[in-house]
């Protein structure tokens, strides 16, 4: 059995004065196959096989004015036919984990928008924003999740922001950022709503030019600079059994404060 698949990717935009224009795009692709997500026949060969599509189609408009800039756009995704793997703790204790495969699709709206504004000479404000509303339009087989259809996707934010200040003089350089992640649910299945958290960070460094063209730069740089406490996603090897209430729960915290110290050299 053979299959085929096809992309394509098309924009188009247009200036409605100097400072403004509006922009389109869209676009088809696949994923390359993984074998595992092949099914072969007593035979050899392929005995069953749908491409892994993803259509999205974008279109905003896109401004600069003076010290302003920025963008503002709707977009839309849908995935269909992706075979997702999920490897969860077995029946009982110590025995082996097991693999769930569950052929999914969904669709994803949204909104996405840039501001950038130039202060003063040498600060720069940079923020950007997204919301998405995603939901499954496929789940099967459906054993492991008989509500999934319709619901958000596990793991995946409504909301996601950063803010940030950056300053530029005479090889100096600072910036401060925050990155804000909006409430997540730990499954497919939903019952189990993460809080949303922020993580800000520290940037100074000074680069020094040579005049052969050598750039040397220094930096120290400090992550989750206000030591935030959060959990990012509960325990994937329970799946979809994961709940709430219990006298423990497993989740992959929010690394804690670092410092790092760089040298980069340039020639």
């Amino acid at each position: 059995m053979q299959t085929t698949a096809w992309a394509v990717a098309a924009d188009t935009l247009y200036q409605l004065n100097y400072h403004n224009s509006l922009f389109l795009n869209g676009s088809r692709g696949f994923f390359m196959p993984q074998l595992n997500s092949i099914q072969i026949a007593s035979d050899g060969k392929v005995a069953k096989f749908q491409a892994e599509v993803i259509d999205q189609a974008e279109g905003g408009l896109k401004f600069a004015d003076g010290r302003l800039s920025g963008s503002i756009a709707i977009f839309h995704s849908t995935l269909a036919n992706r075979r997702n793997y999920q490897f969860v703790n077995g029946a009982t204790a110590g025995s082996a984990s097991v693999e769930l495969v569950n052929l999914i699709s969904t669709k994803t709206t949204g909104l996405e928008g840039v501001l950038n504004v130039r202060l003063l000479d040498g600060l720069t404000f940079t923020s950007n924003a997204t919301y998405q509303h995603d939901r499954y339009t496929q789940y099967s087989p459906v054993a492991a999740c008989t509500d999934c259809v319709g619901n958000a996707l596990g793991r995946q934010p409504a909301v996601e922001a950063n803010v940030g200040l950056t300053y530029v003089f005479r090889g100096f350089d600072a910036s401060i950022r925050d990155t804000y992640t909006g409430t997540t649910y730990t499954s497919d299945r939903n019952n189990i709503k993460l809080a949303a958290y922020q993580i800000a960070g520290l940037d100074l460094g000074y680069t020094n030019q040579f005049s052969g063209g050598d750039k040397v730069r220094v930096s120290v740089s400090i992550y989750n600079l206000f030591d935030t406490d959060a959990a990012t996603e509960g325990n994937p090897r329970q799946g979809t059994d994961q709940t709430g209430g219990q006298a423990y729960f497993i989740g992959r915290d929010v690394l804690p404060r670092r410092l790092f110290v760089r040298l980069n050299y340039k020639f």
